[in-house]
């Protein structure tokens, strides 16, 4: 069966089911391929390049107590709707989160330990500064 829209245009409903069967399949075959380029890529932090932990913990540590730095980092990820809210992505929430509760368990980890006395090294004792 065929629908005539004009008389020299057909569009022939028989292959309908056909072509949303194209469609389904090759949108399921795209997002498996981006899938396996994602997998491929690997996680990038932040619009930017892979980096270790430990090195997002080092720029955490520099940015945290730079203004200017910080304020680059939020306008470089937000994203502002019609109604003038400021999204973020969760993950750069969460990391910063994450990052500031480890950069405070190091401080205070390392302000709680006793001052470093000639008694902290037994092998110095009695080799005082001459």
């Amino acid at each position: 069966m065929a629908t005539t829209v004009k008389s020299d245009n057909v569009v022939p409903t028989e292959l309908a089911s056909r072509w949303e069967l194209i469609v389904a399949e090759a949108a399921k075959r795209l997002f498996a391929k981006r899938k396996q380029i994602m997998e491929a890529i690997g996680a990038r932090q932040y619009k930017g390049l892979p980096q270790t932990e430990g090195e997002a913990f080092t720029r955490w540590a520099q940015v945290r107590q730079d203004p200017e730095g910080l304020t680059k980092i939020l306008t470089d990820n937000v994203k502002v709707t019609q109604d003038g809210q400021m999204l973020f992505p969760k993950e750069l929430i969460n990391d910063m989160t994450r990052y500031e509760a480890r950069y405070r368990k190091g401080t205070e980890t390392q302000e709680t330990l006793p001052p470093l006395t000639e008694s902290s090294f037994p092998a110095l004792e009695g080799q005082g500064s001459e």
